[in-house]
């Protein structure tokens, strides 16, 4: 297809996790720390006189209204009564139920992109009433760079610290780990209590320009290594490459090494994937990238 935009969705580390306790709600309430990386999915949009139709790449990919593309450009029609279709292509290269958020970061930027292709006006604030709608990461991906994360992870704080310096390998065990399952795993006495939150000292030396990478935990690393043996080997695997820190994003199973210094990162990929691991050698997307690495000129 000749495609009106050619755009990547990228990934997301959560830099450290904490779960703070259950809502009334029902949905777990967490503090965290987002960052995008340049680990992206590609989306190609061509506009479409009525139908949305999507075409992925994979076997293990819905392309239905099972899949949050789909979901994203339908709610954004019925929202705004566009009549208008779009032929969209997908092709994944973010691992699926990983904890790296590629899905959600799919829906956001289908999001963004019908938003100018159709015209529909709705802008930032007008689409993030939608993203929340189709999952608690999927409004961080409006923003990206590095943000603290509230309520669901919804309740977004923009933070100015840099860390597009920093050098990630992640290691991804093929296990796919359903986050659901792995918050119906937690317990209760794993809640990090607001005095003695390790995430807010992280958060604290990044804003004073010296980041304290060991102040990093995720809760559910317990649940998630318990379901998925893969978790601790590539820990382990991290830990013996000479990451500076290691942790697992989200609700796993991808585990990431923090490295200073580009050739160690290098190497340690070079290594882990001839050991058999599936790696991944990436950086940080700071915020004022973002825009311009998603593909949209503005």
């Amino acid at each position: 297809m000749s495609p009106a935009a050619l755009l990547r969705c990228p990934a997301k580390l959560n830099l450290g996790l904490e779960v703070v306790g259950v809502m009334p709600d029902g949905y777990h309430e967490i503090r965290t720390l987002f960052q995008t990386i340049d680990l992206a999915d590609d989306l190609a949009i061509e506009l479409h006189d009525s139908e949305l139709l999507l075409e992925t790449d994979g076997s293990d990919v819905p392309s239905g209204h099972d899949n949050l593309v789909v979901r994203a450009a339908s709610l954004l029609r019925e929202t705004t009564g566009v009549e208008q279709g779009a032929r969209i292509r997908l092709s994944k290269l973010v691992p699926v139920g990983a904890g790296l958020g590629g899905g959600s970061s799919d829906a956001a930027v289908t999001l963004m992109a019908l938003d100018r292709l159709w015209e529909t006006g709705l802008g930032l604030r007008g689409l993030s009433s939608l993203a929340v709608q189709l999952g608690a990461d999927v409004p961080y991906f409006l923003h990206g760079g590095l943000c603290l994360g509230l309520g669901r992870g919804e309740k977004l704080f923009p933070v100015q610290s840099d860390l597009s310096k920093t050098v990630f390998v992640l290691v991804c065990p093929r296990q796919i780990l359903s986050t659901s399952q792995i918050y119906s795993d937690w317990d209760a006495r794993l809640t990090s209590s607001a005095k003695d939150s390790r995430l807010r000292r992280f958060f604290a030396s990044a804003l004073a320009g010296q980041v304290e990478w060991g102040h990093l935990h995720n809760d559910l690393e317990g649940p998630a290594a318990q379901r998925a043996e893969g978790v601790l080997a590539a820990r382990s695997a991290l830990c013996e490459s000479g990451a500076h820190a290691v942790l697992m994003s989200g609700s796993g199973p991808a585990v990431f090494g923090v490295f200073l210094e580009p050739q160690q990162a290098k190497d340690a990929e070079r290594n882990l994937s001839a050991a058999g691991h599936r790696t991944y050698l990436c950086r940080a997307i700071s915020r004022a990238e973002y825009v311009e690495f998603i593909g949209f000129q503005d």
